[in-house]
Formats: structure tokens, sequence, C-alpha cells
């Protein structure tokens, strides 16, 4: 049953409350960052902060025709909700939570400080719009949604979903493709869209994957 037909089922009730709980207890076992049945019962919509989207739209023309900014703000916020500072239990760094082996096969130095730093936003958002390309190009055989299976391949690696030609039977992985969807949709909803560009692209060869 879709989400939104329980919250209308719910709401004026005790049921909002069960709903919630047992949302929770599923994200519990959902190793990345938020939920996308959890938060879709919060009102309040995903807002991209004003400081990091020009990063965003910057970092998006890494990757012509692959990526929008708005797709790159939305897998920040599933991965971080924006926080340049985040690591992971698993040791995954910055806001795009990028694993420290990728990140010396593939760090960006965007803001051009001299350093590849995952702890700057700049850096992980390009570093992370590098890395969608990469996982696009090995992708490629595999059928199916692009968007899908791309994001499926940043979350459980681009090896596993070549070895089930799609998205895997993980919890997580699913999750995470529908959250970043989602909210992908919102923003350009909400905002004004941001096409992707026709301009060079960049296709690193990584050591690994996020």
């Amino acid at each position: 049953m879709a989400t939104a037909s329980l919250v209308n089922m719910a709401r004026g009730n005790r049921r909002v409350q069960a709903v919630t709980t047992l949302l929770a207890a599923a994200c519990a076992t959902v190793a990345i960052t938020g939920c996308s049945l959890l938060d879709s019962l919060h009102s309040t919509p995903v807002e991209i902060p004003a400081a990091y989207a020009p990063n965003f739209t910057v970092a998006a023309k890494r990757c012509p025709k692959v990526l929008t900014a708005h797709q790159l703000a939305a897998q920040a916020y599933t991965e971080s909700r924006f926080d340049p500072r985040a690591v992971s239990a698993a040791g995954a760094q910055g806001m795009m939570q990028i694993m420290p082996s990728v990140w010396a096969a593939y760090g960006v130095d965007a803001d051009g400080d001299g350093v590849k730093d995952p702890f700057s936003a700049a850096d992980s958002i390009a570093t992370a719009a590098v890395i969608n390309c990469f996982l696009a190009d090995e992708i490629r055989a595999v059928k199916g949604d692009r968007t899908e299976l791309r994001l499926a391949a940043y979350n459980a690696g681009p090896d596993v979903v070549v070895r089930y030609q799609g998205i895997p039977p993980f919890p997580e992985t699913a999750a995470y493709v529908q959250k970043v969807i989602a909210l992908t949709q919102d923003f350009d909803r909400r905002l004004a869209s941001s096409p992707p560009t026709n301009a060079g692209s960049v296709s690193p060869r990584p050591s690994g994957s996020h």
C-alpha cells in the first residue's frame, strides 16, 4: 500500500503513531542516511541549502546527459542530509558519503584550494558527479531504467548491479533508489529545472565503488 494512502487512513487517529513506529523500525535495518518511507510522512519539504546549490549545478556538468543538479542534491540529502562533515559507521565520508579507497581514486579538488578534501562540500559533490558518470558507463549493458540502475550502483556497487542484471534485492538499495528519485521529482516540481548540460564529460576509471 502506498505511504500516502497510509497517511490518509491514519490522519486524525492513533494509526499515524503506529505507522510511524513500524516504519522507523524498518528503517533501522537500512544502512543509508534517512528513510524514504518515514521521511514521506513528514510534511515539511526538503530544501536545497543555498550555499550548496551552485556546487550541484556546476558538478552536474561533469556528467552531461546523465546527471542534473537536482539529482545530485537528492543524493546528497539521502546520503548525509547535506552534512559535509558526516561519517558513517562503515567509514564513508563527507556530504556524498564516499569511502576513503574510492576517494583516493576519484577525489576532485573542486574548490581550488589545492586539497582533495572529502569533507569539503564542493569537492565531495564534484567527486560524486564523477563517480556517477563512471557508474553509468559501467552498467551500460544492464537493461532497465538508467537512473535507477546508476543509483543502485552508487549504493551497492556496479559489480553487484551487473551480477543481478538489475537493482539487487537489498532493502537498503531499494530504499535508497526510491528516496533519491522521489526527492529529485519533488525538487523538479518545486524548483526551476536543471536539465543535463552538453558540456564535455569526465569519465575516470576508479579502483572501487561507493
